[in-house]
């Protein structure tokens, strides 16, 4: 399982990885999987790889496995003397792990090759759903945008469509707002590794 992209980002770290050993290989490289309640615990095959892959990753980010643990809602916190958040994906090939010093940060990692039009009104606006056509990917790339700025929001309820908006600046590039009780602005990272979308959103 190669390390694809160890990434330096300001006041930041992002580590992907491509998953391409079974469950058991991966258990295989990482013993302590073996004696822990909660993997055992878990019956797919693909929970079980992306288990081991983001406890890899931590090790990576010399983080340890009991400095992450999870709210009720499922979202990710990190207890460490240097880091502030962490934020979690995973598509079909990769698992990321995106680690900020000073913001509640959010990773987001889709295929290229998902089918996003089959459901673009209920995450794009009219206007969105326009603006995806003239962008490579746009449909997926606007999905892991909104997906990335949920995740650095850390707000339950916000309606995807209308709470969070996506504009195009002068260059052509995505920008993102989340409009809540205030308004809130991201700036966006996007980039591909083989075929897989991956978008991180700090706010601004």
């Amino acid at each position: 399982m190669p390390l694809i992209r160890s990434i330096n980002i300001e006041n930041g770290l992002l580590l992907v990885w491509e998953m391409t050993e079974t469950a058991e290989t991966f258990a295989a490289g990482y013993p302590e999987a073996q004696n822990d309640p909660v993997f055992s615990r878990i019956t797919s095959l693909k929970r079980k790889q992306e288990w081991v892959a983001i406890r890899t990753l931590l090790h990576a980010a010399n983080c340890k496995p009991d400095q992450l643990s999870y709210t009720e809602t499922g979202q990710p916190l990190i207890n460490h003397p240097e880091y502030r958040s962490i934020s979690i994906s995973h598509s079909d090939r990769l698992a990321g792990l995106l680690l900020h010093r000073l913001h509640r940060a959010g990773l987001d990692i889709e295929s290229a090759n998902r089918n996003f039009t089959r459901v673009e009104h209920k995450y794009l606006s009219p206007e969105e759903i326009l603006l995806a056509l003239s962008v490579p990917n746009g449909h997926g790339l606007f999905w892991c945008i909104k997906e990335a700025v949920y995740k650095a929001a850390g707000l339950a309820g916000i309606h995807f469509s209308e709470q969070i908006r996506i504009s195009l600046n002068e260059e052509n590039k995505p920008t993102a707002h989340l409009l809540t009780e205030s308004e809130q602005r991201y700036e966006l990272v996007h980039f591909e590794i083989a075929e897989q979308i991956i978008v991180y959103a700090v706010p601004h």
